[in-house]
């Protein structure tokens, strides 16, 4: 087994684990789309789980990256993938490398568009329960868009009339 073996397999981690953080999304969007919170939670800490091994797994990644430099002869700083590759003699290594690499960024890059969609598909719903919110408080004068020209609406009237003022949920016991 050469050096740089350790480092394919926690980069073969690195993807599998990015790639199921990519299913979570879909599985979050749909969650979003039909409205099922309970879903979203569990979703929401299933991430959580993965975010924490991702982050074990990178940690895993620069000890591996750092063990190879040095068993190379190596010591750099500040090392990218692409650093990491130019250095493996191995070709097929290589090759192993550079498509776990790709892989990893598209997996990345899909992950980035489907969280900024389900921001915004967030944000709506957010939009459309305050929305709600808004109009199930409101008094149903306030609706009116026609009114009698001496009229004047239930708010203006209300230090006249204590408690003419009322929500809609207050306007009937």
């Amino acid at each position: 087994m050469t050096a740089i073996q350790p480092l394919i397999a926690v980069m073969d981690d690195l993807v599998e684990q990015h790639q199921e953080l990519l299913k979570l999304g879909y599985r979050k969007k749909e969650s979003l789309i039909s409205g099922t919170i309970d879903e979203l939670a569990k979703i929401v800490q299933e991430e959580g789980r993965i975010v924490r091994s991702v982050a074990k797994l990178e940690d895993e990644r620069q000890k591996t990256v750092e063990l190879f430099l040095c068993s190379s002869g190596l010591s750099l700083s500040d090392v990218t993938m692409t650093d990491v590759i130019q250095f493996v003699t191995h070709s097929k290594e290589k090759k192993q490398l550079l498509e776990i690499q790709e892989k990893l960024t598209q997996t990345i890059q899909e992950i980035q568009e489907l969280n900024q969609l389900n921001q915004q598909l967030l944000e709506q719903s957010l939009a459309f329960v305050n929305h709600s919110i808004q109009l199930m408080t409101e008094t149903p004068e306030q609706n009116m868009i026609y009114k009698k020209p001496n009229q004047k609406r239930m708010g203006q009237d209300a230090q006249h009339h204590p408690g003419s003022s009322r929500g809609f949920f207050d306007a009937k016991a």
